[in-house]
């Protein structure tokens, strides 16, 4: 089981950041506001789309007139701020039409709510309004995880309690069992394997094509990329 814990500390990292984003609650925006607002997020960012009325623009930087875009952590949140701030390069520092901004962050292993604060000033060519500070706050949802085994054993088992623990909603399958269309509702399919000698082949090299990522362990996981027709992977002695 050691083997495979750390590999899953690999696997939770990429995990946590390909889930669907979740829609976010946007408040204190005027209803006469010259834009619209939506924001999403993830364990990884969190995305404001903003959308321009014609002739009405913000800034990405200070060009001595109007204030900068901002996001930041708000109320209780326990997420990490990662890097600056990413916006569409602006030749003069005015940003308008749609304007998609990337924050990078990082969340504590259980936390799920998310909070923040967006500061803007808009104008247009013969005013601006007064900044404004607007909350952005929302739950990720839980990402949600196909476990892929020879049979639901022991070993299965403690591999589910595992994820479990660590906040994703699992659901396991066996491999002779297992259809597309399961493997399309979750976000990642992971495909456990044991010892050499110790396994079924049973649908493995017929495994179903899946939009989903498939991360695939051990002796099963090659066979499985191979029947795939897949030619690159990676792995350990």
């Amino acid at each position: 089981m050691k083997h495979f814990v750390a590999f899953l500390w690999t696997f939770l990292a990429t995990a946590w950041t390909v889930g669907a984003q979740s829609p976010f609650a946007v408040e204190a925006l005027p209803l006469n506001a010259p834009f619209k607002v939506r924001a999403t997020a993830d364990r990884a960012r969190l995305v404001v789309d903003l959308v321009f009325d014609a002739g009405w623009h913000a800034y990405a930087r200070d060009v001595g007139g109007g204030s900068p875009i901002r996001i930041k952590a708000s109320g209780k949140t326990p997420a990490t701020w990662l890097g600056e701030l990413v916006m569409p390069a602006s030749e003069n520092g005015e940003l308008a039409g749609y304007v998609r901004l990337v924050q990078r962050l990082q969340l504590p292993e259980h936390a799920n709510h998310l909070e923040a604060a967006l500061d803007i000033m808009v104008c247009d060519a013969l005013q601006c309004l007064p900044p404004m500070t607007l909350q952005i706050a929302g739950d990720i949802k839980r990402s949600r995880v196909l476990l892929v085994a020879d049979v639901v054993d022991e070993h299965a088992t403690r591999v589910r309690d595992f994820l479990t623990a660590e906040g994703f909603e699992v659901d396991s399958t066996t491999y002779p069992s297992v259809t597309a269309e399961t493997c399309d509702a979750h976000d990642v399919v992971v495909c456990d394997s044991k010892l050499f000698g110790s396994v079924k082949m049973d649908g493995v090299r017929q495994f179903p094509k899946t939009r989903s990522p498939i991360v695939a362990v051990g002796f099963l996981g090659t066979e499985l990329l191979e029947g795939q027709g897949l030619a690159m992977t990676s792995g350990y002695i």
